[in-house]
């Protein structure tokens, strides 16, 4: 794997860029701080299941059941197994020392490849997506949100954004896809 050396460094160089993309404000580093708060997308997976339970024209709410193994499954899987396999430092920044403050009560310190946070966000996300397709933009948006979040404060390269929303897709639409087949095995059983 000789080529590793020039992937890290090309992960460096293009997260330094997206880290330097938005310049900094207060307004900003509020907004991308509450997006990455420690169990965050816990919170905003809460007010979108709310939402969907309020607004959801069928009364049948399975969904719930799918957010929850599709979103603790996969916090389980980067939390407690990848990220120890990889066992990939954090992000130091020449310039993080302005951002500090705000970065240090966001990043964990534990390992940082890849992001349990665009990892349950885009699990989240894919799992919403499949039962309210209207709104499927913008679960995607806020999961792109919290996981640029994540590069914003100085937590997270950007492959390991990548890597933890690729998971957290595969993860829920396995699931998802588990879920159809077994429908149509029941489905089948009836007309039988």
């Amino acid at each position: 794997m000789y080529f590793m050396p020039y992937l890290l460094a090309l992960d460096a160089q293009l997260t330094t860029l997206l880290f330097n993309l938005v310049p900094r404000s207060p307004f900003l580093n509020a907004f991308f701080s509450f997006l990455s708060l420690s169990g965050g997308f816990a919170v905003w997976g809460i007010i979108l299941i709310i939402l969907l339970i309020l607004f959801e024209e069928k009364s049948n709410h399975v969904f719930l059941f799918y957010f929850l193994l599709g979103c603790g499954s996969t916090y389980i899987l980067v939390n407690n197994i990848l990220k120890n396999i990889f066992m990939r430092s954090r992000p130091v920044f020449a310039d993080f020392n302005r951002f500090q403050l705000i970065s240090t009560n966001f990043c964990p310190k534990d390992f940082s490849f890849p992001s349990t946070h665009a990892a349950t966000a885009f699990a989240a996300a894919t799992i919403l997506s499949y039962f309210d397709k209207k709104r499927a933009g913008l679960y995607y948006f806020v999961a792109l949100l919290i996981s640029y979040s994540r590069i914003y404060l100085g937590c997270h390269y950007l492959f390991d954004v990548a890597f933890g929303g690729l998971v957290g897709c595969i993860i829920t639409k396995m699931i998802l896809k588990v879920k159809l087949s077994y429908r149509k095995k029941i489905a089948s059983a009836h007309k039988s």
